[in-house]
């Protein structure tokens, strides 16, 4: 099935050109198609997609600062910790989209000394960053938001 030309092409009808830009069918003008299309494109003020592709550390780098402001000290140093080693166990430069549940699940596995709660709360801490990150518009995705979190297990009185 035709699904049409490719975002930023032109097509033509019998008396008309039209272009698509972001999923919106635009005319053209008849005399100058070709002036008006590369007007359009030039004048196009979406930001670069890599602008939504920020390192995980990036996110939580940005995360850490409104944390900082925002929170006691000693959710501020939590958040750190946490955000500290999963940056490290995914290293300094994997992006934001390409983050996958196994990556918190090995990151989780290489820590068998933390309880069941510690790595609820490790988890929780990641996916806030990602959050932040997804609702200040510095990513589109949030690939661990399907992630569940272990329960967190009461301690027998």
């Amino acid at each position: 099935m035709a699904r049409g030309p490719p975002s930023g092409s032109a097509s033509r009808t019998a008396s008309t050109t039209y272009t698509t830009l972001r999923g919106e069918k635009i005319k053209l003008s008849k005399d100058k198609a070709e002036e008006s299309f590369h007007r359009l494109l030039a004048h196009d003020e979406r930001p670069p997609e890599t602008h939504l592709r920020p390192t995980f550390a990036r996110a939580a780098d940005d995360f850490l600062t409104q944390s900082e402001n925002a929170n006691e000290p000693s959710t501020f140093v939590t958040y750190k910790r946490f955000l500290q080693s999963f940056c490290n166990h995914i290293g300094k430069s994997k992006k934001v989209p390409d983050l996958k549940p196994s990556d918190a699940a090995s990151w989780l596995d290489a820590r068998p000394t933390w309880g069941t709660s510690s790595q609820a709360i490790a988890v929780e801490k990641v996916k806030a960053a990602l959050a932040y990150a997804l609702a200040e518009g510095k990513t589109n995705h949030h690939p661990l938001q399907k992630v569940r979190l272990k329960t967190m297990v009461d301690p027998i009185v």
